[in-house]
C-alpha cells in the first residue's frame, strides 16, 4: 500500500509515474515501490468464507505465485536456472 498524505495530488503522482514506466505487472504495490514511493503495510483479520468456495485451482495459484516471484526480481530465475544446470550436470557425469 502506498502512503496517502490525504490529498489527490499524490495520487496523480503516482499514476504518471506509472504510465511513464514501460514495464507491465500484476502486482501494482509492488510497481508503486519500484517507482519510488514509499509504502506501508496494512495488517488485517480475515474471516473464513461464508459461503461457497474459491474457483482459483492450484495450478492458478502456482502460476500467480510464480508470477509473483518472478516479476520483479531474476534472482528466482538465476537460482531455477542454475539448478537446472546442476542436475544435468549431474545426470551427464552419471551417465559417463
Amino acid at each position: 500500500m502506498f502512503v496517502n498524505d490525504g490529498s489527490s495530488n499524490t495520487i496523480w503522482k503516482i499514476i504518471k509515474e506509472l504510465v511513464k514506466f514501460k514495464k507491465v505487472c500484476l502486482f501494482l504495490g509492488e510497481m508503486i515501490q519500484l517507482v519510488g514511493f514509499k509504502s506501508t503495510c496494512t495488517y488485517y483479520t480475515r474471516n473464513s468464507r461464508m459461503a461457497g468456495k474459491g474457483h482459483y485451482l492450484l495450478n492458478k495459484m502456482l502460476t500467480l505465485a510464480f508470477k509473483g516471484s518472478t516479476s520483479l526480481s531474476v534472482k528466482p530465475l538465476t537460482i531455477i536456472t542454475s539448478f537446472g544446470i546442476f542436475i544435468s550436470s549431474v545426470s551427464f557425469i552419471g551417465a559417463i
